[in-house]
């Protein structure tokens, strides 16, 4: 039986001449990174938005550029369990909300949460806001693609690539 030793002296006096292995030429598919999966036009056929995946080394995303009520389908309704909802005190003059009030808290007053960690306002069933017409101010002007700079929601904690450090 060969070993590592003889190996070595092997292939330190030139003596070790091992077979080439045949080498086959291999296609590899390209991997998409970003997969749209819904793209939303005009009535003049003009595209206005569209809602994709984007894989990542860290995960898999999904992104909307598009109308709430279009992307409700595939987010769930996400938003709503975005913890600290603020809802300001004039809000609450005019609109009766189901609020926790925490002076601790940076943000003082916040809608509540159901035990599932959804906001008390959303109808589990439609995963629709119940309160839409009048919902807080916040949610009004939430939008989930939030910036260029945040890729929108992580989907997979699935590790694409592994660290041996």
């Amino acid at each position: 039986m060969l070993t590592l030793n003889d190996l070595a002296e092997a292939q330190a006096n030139g003596t070790y001449n091992p077979k080439q292995l045949p080498v086959e030429s291999v296609e590899f598919s390209k991997v998409n990174h970003e997969t749209v999966l819904k793209e939303f036009y005009d009535t003049d056929g003009e595209k206005t938005g569209e809602i994709r995946l984007e894989l990542g080394a860290d995960g898999v995303y999904i992104q909307f550029d598009c109308d709430c009520i279009d992307a409700l389908p595939y987010c769930q309704a996400q938003c709503c369990a975005l913890i600290g909802t603020a809802v300001l005190p004039d809000e609450l003059l005019e609109f009766n909300y189901p609020v926790d009030v925490s002076p601790e808290s940076e943000v003082e007053i916040t809608m509540k949460r159901s035990a599932d960690g959804f906001c008390k306002c959303l109808n589990r069933e439609s995963r629709t806001c119940n309160i839409y017409e009048n919902r807080p101010n916040t949610c009004k002007t939430f939008h989930c693609t939030r910036g260029a700079e945040v890729r929108g929601w992580k989907l997979s904690n699935r590790v694409h690539r592994q660290s041996f450090l």
